[in-house]
């Protein structure tokens, strides 16, 4: 499930905020987002993470959303904690991209 950000209802497209990784059978999934460049440090992000999570538990009767972060990206990891997500654990050399392996901070928030 994806959504467009936006500054305005009627305003161009400056990212997107979505719920990915569903495990119905656990009642959880993962939420994403990217912004543009320009767009970053006005809490667009967080509004929509906000967003999106409550209706992942009050629409879609989810019990936890995880949300995964490069731990150098401060920027990311301001987000989850901004938006009520515990860090829950790291995850070394997990994710290949571009030749070079990259270590995941995982966090997670529950219903409630």
């Amino acid at each position: 499930m994806t959504w467009v950000i936006t500054d305005k209802a009627d305003g161009p497209m400056l990212g997107l905020v979505g719920l990915c990784r569903f495990v119905h059978e656990h009642r959880r999934a993962e939420v994403a987002y990217e912004l543009l460049p320009e767009y970053r440090g006005r809490g667009l992000v967080s509004e929509a993470v906000d967003r999106v999570v409550e209706y992942a538990f009050t629409g879609l009767g989810l019990h936890r959303v995880e949300g995964h972060a490069d731990p150098a990206n401060t920027k990311s990891v301001r987000v989850l904690e901004r938006c009520g997500f515990s860090r829950e654990g790291l995850l070394r050399e997990n994710y290949l991209f571009g030749g070079k392996f990259y270590d995941t901070v995982i966090f997670g928030r529950l219903v409630g």
